[in-house]
């Protein structure tokens, strides 16, 4: 009885290069490369396996980067593996950010470093700790008030507070003049040498009065209704 010799063929396709039993470090496509089993068939004959071997030349990419990455003739904006053919991409998206702070302040604000004394809307630009773009937008509202501070060594009271029109200046010295500020800062009223101030022209709201005595100089807020 003669047994037969058995064949087979193993096609492969790879990216660079492959390994396949004795051949190490094939780069190159190449066909009908054999190996022999000796006595490896089930009747104790050779068996002989042919490779069809195809080589892509692949590439892989890792890429970290801000907002948006072009690849292939496509924009990609989120993080993700993603191929083309034999090319491989690894990308990792890091965002740039935009945030917006609202502040209201008496006479000046500080910011990054600058003074602002106007009222507006200020930017300012750096960067992320991922190295992407970081945007702050400031809307700043500046009041050119006096500060709300007694530069007094005596006792100055105010009543009623809230008022309806009329309010009454208690001091331990005569008052000599009372300047009415409105909530932006600006003068609206001088009164002299009176302790009982009439607000009842004034619209409702919230008022600063700097009260001079001959001992110093009062400062009170007052809420008129």
């Amino acid at each position: 009885t003669v047994n037969p010799t058995t064949t087979g063929v193993e096609t492969v396709t790879a990216c660079n290069s492959y390994d396949w039993y004795d051949y190490t470090g094939l780069t190159a496509s190449c066909y009908n490369l054999t190996h022999t089993f000796v006595a490896g068939n089930q009747y104790g004959c050779d068996s002989i396996v042919t490779l069809n071997l195809t080589i892509n030349h692949c590439s892989t990419e890792q890429v970290i980067t801000c907002d948006s990455y072009d690849w292939h003739g496509t924009t990609y904006t989120q993080s993700g593996t993603y191929t083309d053919g034999t090319d491989t991409l690894v990308l990792t998206i890091n965002h740039s950010v935009a945030t917006t702070e609202n502040v209201s302040a008496n006479n000046s604000y500080t910011w990054h470093g600058t003074t602002y004394t106007q009222s507006g809307t200020y930017t300012w630009s750096g960067y992320t700790s991922a190295g992407c773009d970081s945007t702050v937008t400031l809307h700043l509202t500046i009041t050119n008030g006096i500060d709300d501070v007694e530069e007094v060594q005596f006792n100055v009271s105010i009543y009623p507070n809230p008022t309806q029109g009329l309010v009454n200046i208690e001091a331990n010295s005569a008052v000599s003049k009372v300047e009415v500020y409105d909530i932006n800062g600006r003068k609206v009223a001088i009164y002299y040498n009176t302790s009982i101030i009439d607000l009842t022209h004034m619209a409702t709201g919230t008022y600063t009065m700097r009260i001079h005595t001959q001992l110093g100089t009062a400062i009170k807020r007052v809420i008129l209704k």
